[in-house]
């Protein structure tokens, strides 16, 4: 039975990965602005201002089992 208090549940998980890529003709490193990655589908924006869009998938064994086992899970009491 719930009694009413809440409280905050922080987990923690160690997931690394990489990915080989290969940059568009005639880019290179210092082209780079930025990287983002969500969902294992990586973008890369140019100095320029070009992106390309999903331009590579992190595929190296993509699953939930990362997410099985945190390595920490930490809570607290939220305040009222």
């Amino acid at each position: 039975m719930k009694n009413g208090m809440k409280i905050k549940v922080y987990t923690k998980y160690d997931v690394h990965g990489y990915t080989e890529i290969e940059l568009p003709e005639g880019k290179t490193m210092d082209d780079i602005n930025d990287i983002y990655m969500k969902w294992c589908e990586g973008d890369i924006e140019f100095k320029d201002g070009t992106i390309e869009e999903h331009y590579f998938i992190d595929d190296q064994d993509n699953n939930q089992e990362f997410f099985k086992r945190p390595v920490e899970i930490t809570f607290e009491e939220m305040e009222k």
